[in-house]
């Protein structure tokens, strides 16, 4: 938690192992002896934060999750550290998030390497793919833009709701199209 909340005073980007090591209170030698280097130590912080969500959100569901619910539910998870004590760390992470390693998330969430026979989310079967790639190179598509909203509403003066309402309305328009009413499928957010 302390290596969360040093990031919220200072940037992944701009800052080096001697910050860190002075700002945690530690010397370079035990830093090293746990971590390889900075980004190593990032790395490790990003992964604690991703099985606390996978744990509180995913893990605990007794039924397996939508896709669409899935991103609500990450949306919802980053949006909760807005004005925290974490706000610059997440900020910073949805900043530099890298979607190759969002590889992994997924790869936790399916843990399974045949996409129909997934552990933790429904649905995907429906998708218009063929090989679990094609799954992830979409649902990477889907991440970027719950990352891209929660960018937003940390960004702007905007509520919850509204950011919430805008990132299920694009969803929307990924699950059903763009097509008129009369021809599109059930609207997932009118249930």
């Amino acid at each position: 938690e302390d290596g969360i909340l040093l990031f919220n005073s200072l940037k992944y980007r701009t800052t080096n192992v001697f910050e860190i090591t002075k700002t945690l209170g530690i010397t370079r030698t035990a830093f090293y002896y746990y971590f390889t280097d900075k980004d190593d130590f990032y790395e490790t912080l990003v992964n604690y934060k991703k099985e606390e969500f996978l744990k509180n959100y995913v893990y605990t569901q007794a039924d397996k999750l939508d896709i669409f619910e899935l991103l609500v539910k990450l949306f919802e998870y980053l949006s909760n550290y807005k004005a925290s004590d974490e706000e610059g760390f997440f900020l910073d992470l949805i900043y530099n998030i890298d979607y190759v390693k969002q590889n992994d998330l997924l790869d936790q969430i399916i843990k399974k390497d045949d996409i129909f026979e997934y552990t933790y989310i429904n649905g995907l079967e429906k998708f218009s793919m063929d090989t679990k790639d094609e799954v992830f190179e979409f649902v990477f598509l889907l991440f970027e833009i719950v990352f891209h909203s929660a960018l937003n509403y940390y960004l702007h003066n905007v509520s919850k709701d509204v950011a919430l309402h805008q990132l299920k309305k694009k969803l929307d328009y990924l699950k059903n199209g763009i097509i008129k009413e009369e021809y599109r499928g059930e609207n997932i957010w009118e249930r």
